[in-house]
């Protein structure tokens, strides 16, 4: 029993060593004639400089007959030979009729490169096309600009959800000129430009129509009206009825024994030249009135200082016309003083009449302050 083991074993041996030398072999011939080749080629390549430079030279055959002894061994390698599928078997030379025959180099003629076939374009892509080319968008206002360029880029956009035949990349061009139009005129938020817009592009065009059709047949005609002028003299007497000149008066006699010597203020807002000047009529005194429309920190830092010197007589501070920060610091000092203030909001005659009625009482109870 041993010994017939170790003989199917010697034998197993001896089979796998003669196909390791067989194969060596072949690998042997292939790489032998693959230097062959590389020679072959080599020579030829110094042959073409030698003909470029105007060296006269015979071209080798030499590089053919290596390639197809190369070929032929390669193609009798027992893998090569097999097949997935049955071809139609083609006669191969031999390695040795290769080698022994002399081949004469075949120049084929070059085949003309097959044109891939063309794809045609839809006519209503065309149709768009020629539409789209024709517009004159550097023309337009921005008004119009936005719903023409959303209108084609909508029904650009629905040729192409349609899946129809666009060969010459019509769409494309139509929404880069687009892109780029918008981008000049900083215009943005242009449906159907976006890769990302989606919806219904039908009625998104015929939306886009509309809001065109209206911008072009421009804004609705306005109602017939009448314009009615009226007097000067009535429309002043209208808006402004407290500085009517019959309007009765207070009478004021301890305001005006104090403005006879020291001047009333007002604080605040913008000089009103006509109702100051009015103003002074009534009281027969000196009135003077201090802006602080831009601020004017040193008119307030000046009244105060007076004030504190005992140069004012009163103060009306217009409190709806300047910022409590800035007249408290006239607040303070008048207090210290004992000085007379009271608050006449927007300047108005009746507001105007209570602030110079309470300064009025006022002094009724205490006394004014020194002269300077």
């Amino acid at each position: 029993m041993t010994n017939t083991v170790d003989g199917l074993v010697e034998k197993i041996r001896e089979q796998l060593s003669s196909r390791k030398r067989e194969s060596e072999e072949r690998v042997a011939r292939i790489k032998a004639a693959a230097d062959e080749y590389l020679r072959a080629i080599e020579a030829d390549l110094v042959a073409d400089v030698a003909v470029r430079v105007g060296l006269e030279t015979q071209r080798s055959t030499s590089a053919v007959k290596a390639a197809l002894t190369l070929r032929s061994l390669i193609e009798s390698l027992p893998e090569a030979r097999l097949r997935t599928e049955p071809v139609p078997q083609q006669q191969q030379p031999t390695a040795e009729a290769a080698a022994g025959e002399v081949h004469e180099e075949v120049h084929e003629e070059p085949r003309a490169p097959v044109a891939p076939r063309r794809v045609e374009t839809d006519p209503e892509i065309e149709a768009l096309y020629k539409e789209f080319h024709s517009m004159e968008f550097d023309s337009l206002s921005d008004g119009l600009f936005k719903p023409w360029a959303e209108e084609f880029a909508c029904r650009a956009r629905g040729l192409q959800a349609r899946g129809l035949a666009d060969g010459n990349d019509l769409l494309t061009r139509m929404f880069r000129v687009l892109t780029a139009k918008a981008f000049q005129r900083n215009t943005r938020d242009i449906f159907g430009l976006a890769r990302s817009h989606h919806g219904d592009w039908v009625a998104r065009a015929e939306r886009a129509k509309r809001e065109r059709e209206q911008v072009q047949a421009g804004p609705a005609p306005r109602s017939v009206s009448t314009r009615i002028v009226i007097p000067e003299a009535l429309r002043a007497a209208v808006a402004s009825p407290e500085e009517d000149e019959g309007a009765a008066w207070p009478e004021l006699p301890k305001l005006l024994a104090v403005c006879a010597e020291r001047p009333l203020v007002l604080l605040g807002g913008v000089v009103k030249q006509e109702k100051l000047e009015r103003l002074k009529k009534h009281l027969g005194a000196e009135v003077e009135w201090i802006a602080t429309d831009n601020g004017n920190p040193q008119g307030i830092a000046s009244l105060e200082r007076r004030v504190r010197e005992g140069r004012v007589g009163a103060v009306v501070v217009l409190e709806e016309l300047i910022g409590h920060r800035h007249f408290s610091p006239v607040v303070d000092a008048a207090r210290q003083v004992m000085m007379p203030i009271a608050y006449g909001a927007k300047a108005g005659k009746a507001s105007i009449v209570r602030a110079l009625q309470d300064i009025e009482a006022m002094l009724g109870k205490e006394p004014p302050a020194a002269g300077a």
